[in-house]
């Protein structure tokens, strides 16, 4: 790949574009994410989806693995913590049928597949 502009401004462009596809997929399947991971593209909202893909996974963590993985991650929560735990306790899925794991990330086929400008109709 060579560093010419309009590399960088693909590059650029399908950052916004799975971003965007990002934020829209955890509207519709876990709005509260949005708000837990951080900023989307940040490394602390890969690594928080990374780490707890299901709502059950995080509602498994501790208060002190919460808590931690935020200070790891620079955000100073200490008077918001107990409320973020509590949100975090009191969620629940968009689907909420027993038996059904509910990831915050979509796994459609498909879903992780390269995407190209023209898929956008760029």
């Amino acid at each position: 790949m060579t560093n010419s502009p309009s590399n960088r401004a693909t590059v650029a462009d399908d950052r916004i574009y799975l971003t965007n596809r990002l934020q829209a997929l955890l509207k519709h399947y876990s709005p509260q994410a949005l708000s837990w991971a951080g900023e989307l593209g940040s490394l602390q909202a890969i690594d928080f989806l990374a780490r707890w893909p299901r709502l059950e996974a995080i509602q498994k963590a501790s208060p002190e693995e919460v808590r931690d993985f935020y200070r790891s991650h620079g955000c100073r929560l200490r008077a918001k913590l107990p409320e973020r735990l509590a949100e975090i306790s009191a969620a629940r899925t968009a689907d909420h049928r027993p038996g059904r794991p509910h990831r915050f990330t979509h796994n459609a086929p498909g879903a992780a597949r390269t995407t190209t400008r023209s898929d956008r109709g760029h």
